[in-house]
């Protein structure tokens, strides 16, 4: 019974369906805590890293010699390890450019004091280079009815984030942005109005264009 309900869940996984996969596999693991096969196909579904170390561990308890097990946790720990080491590369550099701006201050040698100065731009610009951004925009464009919602939900782990239906949500712009609150601020543009964007390869439609812009957390 148990493997009939993993492949159910083999088969959520192969739609892009995380979520069903994940809360079926949990049922399987709270029934069978010791079903090593629900929790390797489980750890597939989980959204970060530290969650999926944690459910190796408990896999590699139920049995130390597997080898997928021990294989995806050597991978994650050092992966862990690199941007760790990379935390602390730059917190050095940030030490440098400090440095470097503090000997600025004393420094009565104008030409080292230049010298200091190109050193700190350079830490600076390499500390800019390398930074994680705040927030980013991923485009998903592509055919009427090809998938982009559900694209769009499989990637934000939703089941109804981006409406699946015969009417076209994605025809129109929609802009999907995480915040803390949940709202929704819909925009109408006239025909008109839509004619006059001076945008390349616009397509004139004869119905209003809507702009959706639903702002998370994502929930359903």
């Amino acid at each position: 019974m148990s493997s009939e309900r993993i492949n159910q869940a083999k088969v959520l996984l192969q739609e892009g369906k995380k979520r069903e996969a994940r809360e079926l596999l949990q049922k399987i693991i709270s029934a069978d805590p010791h079903n090593e096969s629900a929790w390797l196909w489980f750890i597939d579904t989980l959204l970060t890293d530290a969650e999926r170390v944690t459910a190796l561990e408990k896999c590699l308890k139920l049995n130390p010699n597997s080898k997928i097990a021990q294989r995806g946790l050597a991978l994650l720990q050092k992966k862990q390890s690199t941007l760790s080491r990379l935390g602390e590369l730059r917190k050095l550099a940030e030490q440098m450019v400090r440095i470097f701006e503090n000997a600025q201050k004393v420094e009565r040698d104008k030409e080292y004091m230049v010298f200091l100065g190109k050193q700190a731009d350079i830490l600076r610009k390499a500390l800019h280079d390398s930074a994680t951004p705040g927030d980013y925009k991923v485009a998903i464009v592509g055919s009427f009815k090809v998938g982009k919602s559900s694209f769009v939900n499989a990637l934000c782990d939703m089941k109804n984030l981006a409406s699946v239906n015969a009417n076209p949500e994605t025809a129109a712009i929609t802009i999907f942005r995480y915040d803390n609150k949940a709202h929704a601020e819909i925009h109408m543009t006239s025909k008109k109005e839509w004619n006059e964007m001076k945008w390349p390869r616009l397509i004139k439609r004869n119905l209003l264009i809507r702009t959706i812009r639903a702002m998370g957390p994502f929930t359903n």
